[in-house]
């Protein structure tokens, strides 16, 4: 997007939504970037609004803290404190009257909200849940505000969902310092905003706030985020009844945040050994408990010159030699009865048409309970090795024959077709 090009003082003003003056004392006191032409003071001036963004995203932050003026309002460190004070209204909130609960509405909203963490995926139950604290708190907008590390390694808050009027914002950072996010998570509790842009200036270029309640997300002692929902409209005014519905809305939000995170991570695990599998010089291969083939890697294609898909399923074995096929197929078998690994050789068409000797090793994936999920295998060309070396117990020459030179080893005796079962401890 093209930054827009503001030609004066009035129209920069405009753009920060602050008085001339007010920018007038920021860019001789904070570095706001102005230009003149000629670079003589009095001339013509000039700021590009993605310099300013920019700007604000650091200056105004950190400035907020000296006694150099950060808005119209601001005139001295005291004076910012006192504001503060005025914004975070948190206190009414226990003299305030409290609505009635509508019980069934908001039973209704949990039972969904329990359906959808079922079926859903998280983000969609984020959605979906400050869908329902717009509802349940009359708000006009609601969203989740997440603790992460930019790339300067500075903690910061990001809008990772909204609804209502903030929805354009989703994406949107305030600084951890600096923000009313920062104050909910500090002190561990709900937290009531009158007017918050007063005194988090950045928030001047948002919407108009009328009151801002938070509630922070913790799991497991962490510090998440905050939940919170929004009235632009003076006439609405929060009360205790808002923070009981927020409060066990974020109880479901950090569950669903806990499972994202988990997805997250397995996801990153399992790009991880993608890459990693995919970067081998061996066909590795994978099978479900009923021996159905799930994956191969992109070396399957590169030897066999068959395509992923008719690798899968059980149409690899077009590329297994015919005579070897039969005990390679019983071996498999009896891995998937007995539920141990195994290894083994058969004989493989390259793609210009040749068999090669493979060696294959397979072991089984179990999960915490010892039950397999699949099984993994690898394929690896010892074709050379064959042509020098002896040939397992009960393996075959190129030309089919029962080799004469049997290796002598344990194996031997428990290997009598051409296969040896073995426990995947063994293995690893």
């Amino acid at each position: 997007m093209q930054p827009q090009i503001l030609k004066s003082w009035k129209d920069i003003a405009a753009y920060l939504k602050v008085a001339v003056s007010t920018v007038q004392r920021w860019e001789r006191d904070l570095e706001l970037p102005v230009r003149r032409a000629g670079g003589k003071r009095g001339s013509a001036i000039m700021a590009l609004s993605n310099e300013i963004d920019d700007w604000l995203k650091t200056h105004l932050f950190v400035q907020s803290r000296e006694p150099a003026l950060t808005n119209s309002l601001v005139e001295s460190r005291d004076d910012s404190q006192q504001l503060q004070k005025e914004v975070i209204i948190t206190d009414s909130l226990w003299s305030r009257p409290s609505r009635p609960p509508d019980l069934n509405r908001e039973i209704e909203a949990f039972r969904v909200l329990g359906r959808e963490m079922l079926t859903q995926d998280p983000p969609g139950v984020l959605n979906s849940l400050i869908g329902h604290a717009i509802k349940l708190c009359k708000a006009e907008s609601a969203g989740i505000s997440l603790l992460e590390k930019n790339e300067k390694g500075e903690q910061i808050f990001r809008w990772v969902a909204a609804m209502g009027a903030m929805a354009a914002y989703i994406g949107g950072t305030t600084p951890q310092d600096f923000s009313p996010c920062g104050i909910c998570l500090e002190r561990n509790c709900a937290q009531l905003f009158s007017h918050p842009e007063r005194y988090y200036t950045y928030l001047n270029r948002v919407l108009p706030m009328s009151e801002l309640l938070l509630i922070p997300l913790y799991r497991d002692n962490e510090g998440l985020g905050t939940l919170w929902v929004m009235c632009h409209d003076t006439r609405r005014q929060f009360d205790r009844e808002d923070v009981r519905i927020l409060s066990s809305l974020a109880d479901f939000t950090a569950a669903t945040l806990y499972t994202l995170r988990l997805q997250q991570q397995r996801q990153q695990a399992e790009d991880l050994y993608r890459s990693l599998v995919q970067g081998i010089p061996h066909i590795v291969f994978a099978f479900d408990r009923d021996g159905n083939t799930i994956f191969v890697n992109e070396q399957w294609t590169v030897y066999t010159g068959i395509s992923h898909e008719q690798g899968l399923g059980w149409a690899w074995r077009a590329a297994v030699h015919p005579d070897d096929l039969p005990g390679y197929q019983k071996c498999r078998g009896t891995a998937l009865t007995t539920g141990l690994g195994y290894e083994t050789e058969y004989r493989m068409k390259r793609r210009d048409g040749h068999y090669r000797w493979q060696l294959v090793r397979v072991l089984p994936l179990k999960d915490d309970q010892g039950k397999i999920i699949k099984w993994f295998g690898t394929c690896t060309d010892i074709d050379e090795q064959k042509r020098t070396q002896p040939a397992l117990p009960g393996a075959r020459t190129k030309d089919g024959r029962l080799a004469r030179n049997r290796r002598r080893s344990s194996l031997e005796q428990i290997s009598p077709q051409s296969a040896i079962i073995l426990n995947s401890k063994t293995l690893q």
